[in-house]
């Protein structure tokens, strides 16, 4: 939950900070640059979230750890060893 607060904080600081006419190399370049990652952060964790959860509720993978999205068996795949 801190990450959360962290990054939504740091994302609105580092935008609320951010001046492109600035003669600054902080508010031109350093706080543009922070306002790019934070946003990657966010989306990565938003992504993570809902494919986590999307994940859980679709059975993505059974008890035998085969997958429903790349068919792939839990032992690797192979075609049986006959």
């Amino acid at each position: 939950m801190f990450s959360w607060i962290f990054t939504i904080l740091a994302l609105w600081a580092s935008w609320f900070l951010t001046d492109i006419r600035s003669e600054s190399t902080m508010e031109n370049t350093i706080f543009p640059l922070m306002v790019i990652a934070f946003s990657i952060s966010l989306l990565f964790k938003l992504v993570y979230l809902l494919g986590l959860n999307k994940t859980e509720r679709s059975g993505g993978v059974t008890a035998g750890g085969s997958s429903v999205w790349t068919g792939v068996d839990g032992d690797g795949g192979g075609d049986g060893g006959c």
